[in-house]
């Protein structure tokens, strides 16, 4: 007698199908969660080494900065820059290998004394410029503009707060970084914040 093969039911099929797409839905949820918190992971990286490098790059640049009490122009100026939010320092050019004229902390008649400037663009300006800390490596104008200015140079991008105070013999400086800057900060758009204060040079009184 011929054995009756039977098939599966309706039933039997959804349940199948359904099991399956479980399955495959559980497995692309795992990956595309990890997909979505590694990128965030790398971008908050990105903008954590950016703000990093500028806060160095400052701490560096200004440690030459030049603090005498007999000279009636400041160290250190918190100004704006064509309407941006700027840091502008004397730095003392006096070359170390030359004794007469070593660095001694001075505005003086030396012609390598000059200043240096840290501009935020933020929001304003053209499109390719926004939200980035320049750094002008002799800034010569109010608006680091003059015959003989040498920059600017983007040391940092991604910058969507920059404040600077000057207290007593140093700098305050706080840089907020957001993925995306013109947008609100969220789990696909990471924000840090740093904070860092910059130790001005001793002061001079001869």
């Amino acid at each position: 007698m011929d054995k009756q093969i039977r098939g599966l039911t309706l039933i039997e099929l959804v349940i199948a199908i359904t099991l399956m797409s479980l399955l495959v839905l559980s497995y692309y949820s795992i990956y595309f969660f990890s997909s979505y918190h590694t990128i965030s992971a790398i971008n908050r990286t990105r903008i954590q080494n950016e703000v990093t490098i500028a806060l160095e790059h400052m701490t560096k640049e200004i440690s030459y900065g030049i603090g005498d009490v007999n000279q009636p122009q400041p160290t250190v100026e918190i100004v704006n820059i064509a309407g941006d939010r700027a840091i502008k320092v004397w730095i003392d050019g006096n070359p170390f290998e030359t004794v007469p004229v070593a660095p001694n902390g001075k505005r003086d008649t030396y012609p390598d004394d000059h200043q240096i400037a840290y501009r935020f663009t933020g929001a304003s300006g053209a499109a390719a410029n926004r939200y980035q800390i320049w750094y002008y490596a002799n800034c010569i104008g109010s608006n680091c503009n003059q015959p003989g200015n040498v920059g600017p140079e983007i040391i940092a991008r991604h910058i969507q707060a920059f404040t600077r105070q000057a207290l007593d013999n140093y700098l305050d400086i706080v840089i907020t970084a957001r993925w995306q800057p013109e947008q609100a900060a969220s789990l696909d758009n990471p924000e840090i914040t740093m904070h860092t204060k910059i130790k001005m040079p001793s002061v001079s009184t001869h």
